[in-house]
């Protein structure tokens, strides 16, 4: 299963709201956070939608590790928004285009928000063909995700998803020998990431 030299990393699968969960969560708690947030419902109105988001955008900066200007933070959003995103979070910034990017392979392509990524090229990884599958029905391809695994951390980091859906960028993390921590307000969804953990071996933390 495991196709690059590292050992498995950990995972913890909350069932929570993650703004809740993120406000009782300590300061710099996570080297790093990778996510791919609702675009629309589930409390976000795509008519003011960074209205809604800014406060999640917030909590996820503080449970970063490192000073303001050095916090790793990876978001997907449509290329629209990045603009309103930017003013949310003063400093530069990069955009990545992941082609094809879900899992069930439907062509369309997914645009990062990148703050101070690791490496500077994203590379497209192929490592795996035998991942689980999930119930999600926009679950996000797991080796496109490497790549931006390998941008945005090192081995040994912990990764956190405050909208981890389907587990997906956590595979891909945990796969690579780096930590995860997801959030799930969806029981069932939640369970169902869990289980492809379960399924490829990994270790649960408490």
């Amino acid at each position: 299963m495991n196709d690059v030299d590292h050992p498995l990393g950990e995972y913890k699968i909350h069932h929570a709201n993650s703004l809740e969960l993120m406000k009782s969560t300590p300061e710099q708690s996570f080297d790093s956070v990778i996510t791919d947030p609702p675009y629309a419902g589930f409390g976000f109105n795509p008519r003011n939608y960074m209205v809604g988001f800014k406060p999640y955008l917030i909590e996820m900066l503080r449970v970063t590790k490192r000073d303001m200007k050095h916090k790793r933070l990876a978001v997907s959003q449509p290329e629209g928004r990045v603009a309103r995103l930017s003013r949310i979070i003063p400093g530069s910034y990069r955009l990545i285009r992941i082609s094809d990017a879900f899992a069930d392979s439907r062509g369309t392509a997914a645009t990062f928000y990148l703050r101070n990524p690791i490496e500077k090229t994203f590379r497209d990884l192929k490592l795996w063909s035998d991942l689980p599958d999930t119930t999600h029905s926009n679950s996000r391809d797991v080796n496109k995700l490497a790549g931006l695994i390998q941008m945005m951390s090192q081995p040994g980091d912990t990764i956190f998803d405050p909208f981890c859906g389907s587990g997906s960028t956590g595979l891909a993390a945990v796969l690579m020998g780096r930590h995860f921590v997801g959030v799930e307000l969806m029981e069932d969804r939640a369970e169902d990431a869990r289980q492809r953990f379960v399924k490829i071996g990994a270790q649960e933390t408490r």
